[in-house]
């Protein structure tokens, strides 16, 4: 009787080992999972990032270029009025 005792909690004690083994390698994959899709989101958030910075600035370059340019045929017209 004793010894089927001790069997069950061999049993018992391997089966609870393996669950927590089983547990600890699940929670290690879903870590690693999800690190690596905080690194993907970063790095697209940072590449629009810098896509939005890149069109900020030809707009802005632009408006400038076109501000000049206004200012020239601005002054053009004034000479043509003269």
């Amino acid at each position: 009787m004793n010894r089927r005792i001790e069997e069950l909690q061999k049993a018992s004690e391997d089966n609870q080992r393996n669950f927590e083994d089983r547990l600890k390698s699940s929670k290690q994959e879903i870590s690693d999972e999800a690190q690596s899709q905080i690194e993907r989101v970063t790095g697209e958030k940072e590449l629009w990032e810098s896509k939005y910075e890149q069109k900020r600035k030809a707009l802005k370059d632009l408006e400038g270029s076109l501000g000049r340019k206004n200012g020239d045929l601005e002054k053009q017209l004034n000479l043509l009025k003269s």
